[in-house]
């Protein structure tokens, strides 16, 4: 009897610590879930907001707004919320978009934890300062990537918009023959989606042991 009740308490401890681990494993699971959830929103918030960017710009272009005779693009992002219009330092607020959108150039106002940041270098046959009468280009990465989301994007002039979840910007430098280098073209929203689709099922399946 004495034997039969040791083995019992003994499958009961075993049962009991199946559960226990398999409960861990799925607030595990749902943790995960939960963070990938939050970078993918934050990067669809990211991906419309450069969609913003690009409208802003166009019509920027369309205007002398600093009275120098001459129409271009915005070499700031906060200038198209708020432009310089003389000399004298007078603003305008034009409202193309929005102020935090504006200062999104600095961590401490990253918009949906991402950071936008003007490129003034692009990569064609030289590297050349960018001639905003024709040009421009912008980035936008996580404050802390793996945290507050995984991709890089681009924007250019060309309303293209690129993602790479491994590649990053250095020296504000338009990447060169980027799409020769892991970044992909997202021309809809619905694009990013299945992208992350797809790298999301690889992080998640790593994380939990689940990969091939």
């Amino acid at each position: 009897m004495k034997r039969v009740n040791v083995f019992g308490i003994v499958l009961s401890m075993i049962i009991g610590i199946g559960f226990i681990g398999a409960f861990f494993g799925w607030l595990q699971l749902v943790s995960i879930n939960s963070d990938v959830k939050k970078q993918q929103y934050n990067e669809v918030c990211t991906y419309l907001n450069l969609k913003k960017i690009v409208k802003a710009q166009a019509i920027y272009k369309q205007h002398d707004w600093d009275n120098d005779g001459e129409l271009e693009y915005s070499p700031f992002l906060v200038h198209l919320w708020k432009t310089i219009i003389n000399k004298n330092g007078e603003a305008l607020k034009i409202n193309l978009i929005s102020k935090k959108l504006g200062f999104a150039t600095e961590p401490s106002f990253a918009q949906n934890g991402y950071v936008f940041k003007m490129l003034y270098e692009y990569h064609a046959d030289a590297l050349e300062l960018m001639d905003y009468k024709k040009e421009w280009a912008i980035c936008a990465f996580p404050l802390d990537k793996g945290t507050t989301g995984l991709l890089t994007f681009i924007v250019d002039h060309r309303d293209t918009i690129l993602v790479s979840a491994t590649q990053n910007i250095y020296k504000h430098e338009y990447p060169d023959r980027p799409l020769d280098n892991s970044w992909k073209i997202i021309s809809k929203k619905e694009d990013l989606i299945a992208y992350q689709g797809g790298l999301r099922n690889k992080v998640t399946q790593s994380s939990t042991g689940l990969a091939e």
